[in-house]
């Protein structure tokens, strides 16, 4: 009789150790672990996500001409789908050092979505307007355009064959109201005038 005790309480140890084993074996294991070679994970990681579309950008000839001195813009999150532009006023020259002001004093709002991607391989950096291109443009705006209204920022991304190649620049129109009210005509349309400025890639730079 005792020796039928020990082999019950004996077996009774054995199938305890043995649910505690397969227990611990149940919570160690891991998604990782228990997915078939070939899935994969339902949320893209963030590094596949870094794509999209530019956006055309506008700002009115009337805070155009508000700008000073030179203009830093610097690329600024709206949401999740779209990118903008603010800009910095230089404070002048000294000693070789250009400074500026603390807070942004100007931004450009959204005209249009553009056929211009970004993705692996292109640099978002800042973006200099230069004194004598910002002075250009006002020669043109007075005399060439007088009925503009609007001054357009079309994205472009410099071809990796070419010198500064993956940076986003933009280049600079002149457009009227109606122009801006037709949403869905992308520029170039008959309402816009190409002036040749852009935005300089800054570093690494190239001048005007």
């Amino acid at each position: 009789m005792k020796n039928l005790s020990s082999l019950v309480n004996l077996s009774v140890f054995f199938i305890s150790m043995a649910l505690v084993f397969i227990a611990c074996n149940s919570n160690n294991s891991s998604p990782a672990n228990s997915a078939t070679p070939n899935s994969t994970s339902a949320t893209a990681s963030p590094a596949t996500q870094l794509t999209g579309n530019l956006d055309t950008l506008y700002m009115s000839v009337e805070d155009f001409k508000k700008l000073k001195n030179r203009v830093v813009f610097r690329f600024y999150i709206m949401d999740s789908s779209h990118l903008t532009l603010h800009g910095w006023f230089g404070r002048g020259q000294h000693t070789q050092k250009w400074t500026f002001d603390t807070l942004n004093n100007t931004s450009l709002s959204l005209y249009s979505q553009s056929k211009v991607t970004y993705g692996p391989g292109d640099y978002f950096g800042d973006l200099l307007l230069h004194d004598t291109t910002r002075q250009r443009l006002d020669i043109m705006i007075k005399y060439s355009n007088p009925k503009a209204i609007y001054v357009l920022f079309e994205p472009e991304v410099i071809p990796a064959s070419e010198p500064f190649g993956g940076q986003l620049i933009y280049n600079i129109s002149l457009t009227n109201r109606e122009a801006i009210l037709k949403s869905a005509s992308m520029p170039p349309n008959p309402f816009t005038t190409p002036t040749g400025a852009k935005t300089n890639p800054c570093p690494p730079g190239s001048g005007e």
